[in-house]
Parts: C-alpha cells; structure tokens; sequence
C-alpha cells in the first residue's frame, strides 16, 4: 500500500522561503488536511511577499523513499467552508497558477514528469511519473492567482512494490494420484489479482484473467493425465510469473456438475482496496437472487431501473470468525470495514470450464440482521448496482451546455460530474444530434436516471448496465443489426413461458411527441433575475443555485451564450438590503458555473463590512420548449378488427417532425398485427450446457425460443434477467423478452432512408 511519506505522521519536516506570519507556517502544509479548514490558524502554508517570486515549499522526508505520485492542494475560492476537495475542482482567487514539483536528485532539484504547470486553475494538482527514489520535494512558485503563494497540502507517496512470487502450490508439484476435480490454491504477497495459465502443455494456455481469489476450479479432467499450471500474480506496480507446477491425475472419469461454485466479495479496505470473500458466510440454504435490467418488454421499456442482489450472511458464533454479530452494523464485534454503501460483488464459477462469471457489482444498500439470540441469526443483505446511483444523483450545472451533441456524448457528460463511476463504460454513437438537450431539467432535483430516461425515449434505444457492471447506452440500430442467436431453447429445457395472446399487446395507433423548440436569434433574454435580496456576511461566501426561467411566462426554458456580467448594471451589492448605503459591487467576487437548464453562482464578500446582494441577472439566449408537437400513425384494419388500443411515446429532444412520423410508422407496423410475443421464460439449469448458458447470458443477448404446445419458434433479446441460486444449489433464471422481429426487415432504421426508396418512410 503507497505511504504518504511526506506527512508529518510519517516523519515529513516542512520548511519554506518565507511565512506570512503564525497560523501560516510551512508545517501546516503537511499535516494531513486536505481541505485547508480553518485557514489562518492550521490550514496551509502563506508566503510573507505578495508579487514576489519565486517562493518555495519543501518537504524532507525521514529517509530516502521511491515515490512515483506527488498531490498538491491549493486554497478552495470558499476557503471559510470548505469541501473535500476533487480533481475537477476549481479556484480563480487564490490558487497558484505557474509552479514546478521537483524532487532532489542527491545534488540537485529535478522536476518531475509533467510537472512544469502553466495557467493552472485547479484546486487539487495530481502527478505521477516513474519511480525515482528521494529524500525531499518541494514546489516552486513562480505566479498565482493574487500575487502569494499559498499550499494546504503537499503529499509524496510512495511507488508500489510488485506482488510476491506464487509459491505454496497445491495440489503440491509434481504430485500424483490428484483428484480429477480438484480446486488449485497458491499463495502471493502483495497480490490484488491473479492470471491463470492450465493445461496438458508444458506451456499451458491463459484459462482466467484478472480473477481476485487465490484458487481456481479447472474443468472436469482426464485419469492418468499430467496437467500444468501456472500463476501471474498482479498489482498496481506490475507482475510476477511464478513457475509450472504440474501434476498427474488418479484413473477414472470425472462427472460434469450442474451446481455453480458461489462466490460474494466485498470492498472491506475501501474502494480500490481489492475483493475480499465473505463466501464463507453466505447462507446457502436461503439461496441468492440477482434482478437487473428493463422489467418490462413493451416500446417503451428502454431504461431499467436500479439492479438488485440479495442473500444472507450467517450472523451467529458459527460464522468464520466465531463472532455473534460479526455482520450486525452496530456491535461491538461488527467486521472490519462492513458496513452501508461499501462495494460488492457477486460471482459464479462454472465448475466444468472453471470459468468465472460476474452477475452483479455494485454496493451495499440495505444490511437488515434478525434480533434475537435463539433465532435464525442471520443478516438479510441487499446490494444495487450503479442505476442507483444515477436513480439517487441530481444534476448540476458542472455538466454544463449540451448545446448539438449525440445522446452518447450526452451520457458521456452525465456521467463524468457523478462522484462514483460505473466499472466501464460502452456507449454506441448516437444516431443523431440534438440541437439543444438538458434545457428542460432541474439542476437541484432531477435524477440523472431521469435524464438518462429522456435521452433513451429520444433514441429509442436502452439504457442499463451489464452484469458485471459496463453500463451500456444502445442506438436504435443496435439490437435490429443483431440477427444470430446465442442460444436456442427448446421445450424440453423451458420450466415455464409466458405466451398469453391479448388484444392489449395490438398496439395499433402511436402518438409520437416531438419538441420543436423557440431560441433567440440573439442573447438578448435576462434568463435569470434575483428575487430578494441575499445576505453575504463579510468575507463570507455563499452559493446559490438556479434554474433559467423566462422573465414573461415565468417558465423554467434553457439558455445558451450567457453573457459575462456587468458591475453595477447586471448585479448590485450594498450594505442595506434597499440598494442604500455603502456600494460594495465592486467587493463582491463571482465564480459563476453555468448548464444548460441554470447554473450556480459563488458569492465572495471580500470586503470587511456585512452585505448584501441586491440585484442579479444573467443575460442569454433563451431556449425555449414551445409545446408538443404530436405526430401519429393508425391501422384502420386492425382497429376494424380487434378494436382500438393506441400508445404514446415522448421524445423529449427530438425536435425534428420527419423522425417523430418515421417513429410512429415503424412502431406500427412492428405492432398492429398480432404475433408471438413471449414474455417471460424460466430455464433451470439441470445439465452442463443450460448452466453455461444461463451463467454467461445478459441483456441485450438474442435468443431463440421453441415450443411444441404453443407453436412458438421465434427470437427475442433479453431485457431484464432474475438469477437465483437456490437452496439446492442449482441455477434458476427468469427472463424478460422484448420481440426481435423487424416487420421492415431492418433496412428503414439500418440504413436511415427511406424504406426501399418507395417513400413509406421519411429518412430518420
């Protein structure tokens, strides 16, 4: 694990060229604060020369260290309350802005890779460069935002060694009469993840990559059969190769299994910390559940909702540890590092390939322990993948004006503001541009699954995340351009199906919603005004969050091209809340961040009298939603038939007329005649090859489904799956379908033109 060899818990001394006085000595620079609190008693280091460069800050260590990361932290713009500090953080008034990190070479300065900044406006400056081994750092000033030079934080941290060799083999080398299941277990220092090379070569093929456990369950093997076997073990800092261990089987055959090997981690050392197994524990005789995407199947099933896992630890002495209450959040014996909102995961390994399969990532939600010393004991856990995140995150202005972008680039932006990230990302290339988007939302309430909702509706295509945690945004070609099936299910292998026949699944009139939208040829708007007067303490800060409204009707619009701000004609500051006595406008300090529906202003009184501000305006184009714009489609002969059932889909950003009619027209044609639309189908897992299948499959993966009874033989994609493991142990999986049939046989959306060039469809 890296140390931060330049605290002064760790034996760091920090000097400087000058000090501004005490309260601001070179020591309060190392002492662990990130934040800069209380700044002027122990929140960083103040230069005595305002406008005199260069200045420096150094940090000895207490011995000589190799060190590959060095973290400096600047005063926030809101040094009196101040937040913990990110990356993207930014300070216009008193950060340093020219700068260079060096470290001693022994005889002299050097300054680390990328580490000469220029116009630098970020509160938290990260570096990492190659390993160099030293026994001091500093950093030297040469401009900053207001003429001194201020730190909060210098950090050094140490270069991560590599793992340890892979030893203790077992089975142990060149062992012989070794069972044909056996489970390989090794040991490594230092190690976050493990490759596995197996097999009967003598350089044996890569079989698992990138697994967190030291063990690995081969497939079934042969008798008398010599296997070979080695281990990459893996950390930050890079990788060991161990040696080939081999062994030699007894005689016989082994048999296939239809029981998946559980495995359920948890992010006990924090996240980044590494996986560790609480499998131990897990209660098998109440079995796991995994729930994820789209819970339904109709056109407007796009976005599926948070993902959920549940099982249940043991909670009794019995446990792991002996510990009554080891998985109680609040005794006193409660783990280490167990508790609300920490990472987990849920893996099965198919015991006849050995391979491992992540069905769900996410965190902590609930831990829900059974009281009472003579009951069951144990502890209802559920985690929820990362939609929930995006279910519990509001917008802010930081993800600024989404003014001619693609639903991806959109997500893109959405998602870098959010403070926990997905595992990966895949975003198709959104078919088309919006002219403007988020112009509509709420900066202080709307949820990014909310907003992730609008920009599928305007795709028409899902949003969700995969089992093993990618989250996923699909353009309206991706699943018609999917035409082989992974997998076909025949009767014999089908526990149920859901294939009703109702004229509820006739959809023959679509509405489709488009949103024309009104925008100033010029920024003339005043988009947003201030309603009262706001207090603004001396050298205090305030934020205040906004939403554009149209100064006539009142309504929240968008704006783009806001104006920069005039003193004493776009905002005024006194120190009466009239607009009498002392003028303070010109001491008054803005940082004002703006998206695409409001913005968020940061108020700095820096003068020494209490204040307030009186008036406020922002000037812009306005943006305005000027209505629905409904565009529909209708099959007289169905309606004839089976009576009318229409449907109606909002794209939110979709402003263009031609894409709303080509909508609805594919939609019907896809619906208003009926076909098999089944809707959910249960496999249990009750041979080696369904349990591969149901192990491996995920949303968006087309199947084709066969039935005698009900003369079904059609293919579908999956959109939402349940996976239990049941107390037996055996695999059970529920599927919810969405149909694949393409009645235009996917030319129209395919190829954006007109369907044939016979002029059914407008171009979309």
């Amino acid at each position: 694990m890296a140390t931060n060899v330049a605290a002064s818990a760790n034996g760091g001394t920090a000097s400087a060229s000058s000090t501004f006085g005490a309260g601001y000595e070179a020591s309060r620079a190392n002492n662990g604060d990130r934040t800069g609190a209380v700044w002027g008693t122990n929140g960083g280091w103040l230069d005595a020369n305002q406008g005199t460069f260069d200045d420096w800050l150094q940090v000895d260590f207490n011995a000589s260290y190799s060190i590959n990361q060095i973290d400096l932290f600047g005063l926030q713009d809101n040094y009196a309350s101040p937040t913990t500090p990110t990356l993207v953080m930014t300070s216009s008034l008193f950060g340093l802005r020219d700068f260079e990190i060096q470290y001693w070479t022994g005889s002299a300065w050097s300054t680390v890779s990328g580490g000469n900044v220029t116009g630098n406006n970020h509160v938290w400056t990260e570096f990492t460069f190659s390993p160099v081994t030293t026994s001091k750092v500093r950093v030297l000033t040469h401009a900053s935002q207001d003429g001194y030079s201020r730190v909060v934080e210098l950090e050094a941290w140490t270069a991560p060694s590599g793992p340890g060799s892979p030893s203790s083999p077992s089975p142990a080398n060149a062992a012989t009469g070794v069972s044909l299941t056996p489970t390989l277990t090794w040991t490594s220092s230092g190690a976050t993840s493990y490759d596995v090379y197996f097999g009967t070569a003598g350089s044996p093929p890569l079989v698992n990559s990138g697994q967190a456990s030291a063990s690995y369950i081969p497939a079934a093997l042969s008798g008398l059969t010599t296997y070979f076997w080695k281990i990459v073990a893996i950390n930050s800092a890079g990788s060991t190769t161990g040696s080939v261990w081999s062994f030699t089987t007894a005689s016989g055959s082994a048999s296939t299994s239809i029981k998946p090997t559980a495995l359920v981690e948890a992010e006990l050392s924090g996240v980044g910390g590494g996986w560790t197994s609480v499998t131990a524990d897990v209660l098998r005789d109440v079995g796991i559940e995994i729930r994820h995407g789209m819970q339904g199947s109709g056109p407007g099933d796009l976005v599926a909702p948070a993902g959920t896992g549940r099982f249940a630890l043991n909670n009794s002495a019995r446990n792991s540890a002996g510990l009554l209450g080891y998985y109680s959040p609040y005794h006193a014996n409660k783990r280490a590092g167990w508790g609300l909102g920490i990472g987990c995961r849920i893996r099965f390994q198919d015991p006849n390939t050995g391979t491992y399969y992540t069905r769900m990532v996410g965190r902590i939600d609930s831990i829900d322990p059974s009281p009472g010393s003579h009951r069951d004991r144990q502890v209802a856990v559920t985690i929820t993948d990362w939609m929930d995140e995006a279910a519990r995150w509001s917008l802010t202005p930081d993800v600024g004006e989404q003014v001619s972008k693609r639903g991806d680039e959109i997500m893109t932006a959405i998602v870098a503001q959010m403070p926990r990230q997905p595992v990966a990302t895949s975003f198709d290339v959104g078919s088309e541009t919006y002219a403007y988007a988020l112009d509509t939302s709420n900066n202080s309430g709307q949820p990014a699954l909310a907003e992730f909702v609008k920009l599928a509706a305007s795709e028409i295509g899902p949003i969700y995340t995969k089992a093993a945690g990618t989250l996923r945004y699909e353009n309206r070609h991706t699943r018609l351009l999917n035409t082989s099936s992974v997998w076909t299910i025949t009767d014999n292998n089908l526990q149920d199906l859901s294939l009703p026949s109702t004229r509820d699944e006739i959809l023959n009139t679509v509405r489709v919603t488009v949103h024309p939208k009104d925008v100033d040829t010029a920024p003339i708007t005043a988009v947003y005004e201030l309603t009262s007067p706001v207090f603004v303490g001396a050298a205090q800060t305030v934020a205040l969050t906004f939403d554009f409204i149209d100064p006539v009707t009142n309504d929240q619009i968008g704006a783009t091209e806001i104006q920069t701000q005039i003193p004493g004609t776009d905002y005024t500051a006194n120190t009466n809340d009239d607009g009498s006595g002392t003028d303070l406008t010109s001491l008054f300090l803005f940082t004002l961040t703006t998206g695409a529906s409001g913005g968020r202003f940061t108020v700095n009184n820096s003068s020494g009298s209490d204040g307030y501000l009186v008036t406020n305006r922002l000037i812009g184009r306005a943006i305005r939603d000027t209505g629905e714009l409904q565009l529909s489609d209708s099959d007289s002969v169905s309606i004839a038939t089976v009576g009318e059932h229409s449907v109606a889909l909002d794209m939110p950003y979709q402003s263009d007329i031609n894409i709303g009619q080509s909508v609805a027209t594919y939609l019907l044609n896809k619906y208003s005649s009926a076909f098999a639309q089944a809707r959910r189908i249960r496999v249990w897992a009750t041979s080696s090859t369904l349990l591969a299948q149901v192990l491996a499959r995920d949303i968006s993966d087309r199947i084709t489904v066969s039935e005698t009874v009900t003369g079904l033989n059609s293919s579908y994609f999956i959109n939402g799956e349940t996976l239990r493991l049941t107390a037996t142990g055996h695999a059970l999986a529920d599927y919810v379908l969405a149909p694949a049939v393409d009645p235009l046989a996917g030319l129209y959306f395919i190829l954006d033109v007109s369907h044939l060039d016979t002029g059914l469809l407008a171009p979309i």
